[in-house]
């Protein structure tokens, strides 16, 4: 990253402009965009393991529990961008990350007492969706229109670069996290224990922690952030 940031800086024509990164509410946008995903694609990994490694969930049931999130993403998007654009983000982003980092909570909870935790553990997902339908798509909205009219393509671009990122990092950093926690409470025979369940439990819920840092850096992140109202834009 640095060698990239001093060939761009050193370019006559760069391939992404630094003077995007001056926007404090660009910024804080494509940081966001890049913890909203590192979010969900650690959730889905970690509660793929746990479900069906240690919880014993079938591959078919597990499915139809984690459809719960993107069900709820996409169907509270629509009102994010509606009261995005009506009141901006910074009123509602911080609400957004604490019914997110409330729902690893009550996750967390669950699997220390898994006994009759359905409805309970559907409703976290449910609500971690909600969290992040309602910043994901009125953020990306918002981080798009604070980027100059000349740089949109190259806003655009990153965005969708972001995202993938996001993702990646969401995986790695829950992977790692996960299975260093196996190896330290069973040692060297952890992988040959892996299915037996408790480990994994326990290893998730650590991995959980590392998502509630994510999430408690989003809600800074979105304290500091300028209200983006349409009314404020067109001053």
């Amino acid at each position: 990253m640095v060698l990239f940031v001093r060939q761009e800086r050193a370019a006559a024509r760069p391939l992404v402009d630094l003077v995007l990164f001056r926007n404090r509410a660009f910024t804080t946008g494509v940081i966001g965009i890049v913890l909203a995903y590192a979010l969900l694609f650690g959730m889905f990994f970690l509660m793929s393991f746990a479900l069906i490694h240690g919880f014993h969930n079938s591959v078919r049931l597990t499915g139809f529990k984690m459809a719960v999130i993107p069900i709820a993403i996409g169907l509270v998007a629509p009102l994010g961008i509606f009261l995005g654009e009506r009141w901006g983000r910074a009123p509602f982003a911080p609400s957004e990350w604490r019914s997110a980092s409330a729902a690893l909570v009550v996750l967390t909870a669950i699997a220390l007492h898994p006994i009759g935790s359905l409805i309970s553990g559907l409703s976290a997902f449910a609500l971690f969706g909600v969290g992040l339908g309602l910043f994901i798509a009125p953020n990306n909205d918002a981080t798009l229109k604070a980027a100059p009219a000349s740089h949109s393509g190259t806003a655009s671009a990153m965005l969708s670069l972001l995202r993938v990122l996001g993702g990646c990092v969401g995986i790695s950093s829950a992977s790692s996290v996960m299975s260093w926690r196996i190896e330290a409470m069973a040692g060297s025979a952890g992988q040959d224990i892996f299915l037996a369940g408790h480990p994994l439990i326990e290893a998730v819920e650590s991995s959980l922690a590392l998502l509630m840092v994510f999430a408690l850096i989003a809600v800074c992140l979105s304290l500091v952030r300028p209200n983006d109202r349409p009314e404020a834009r067109q001053v």
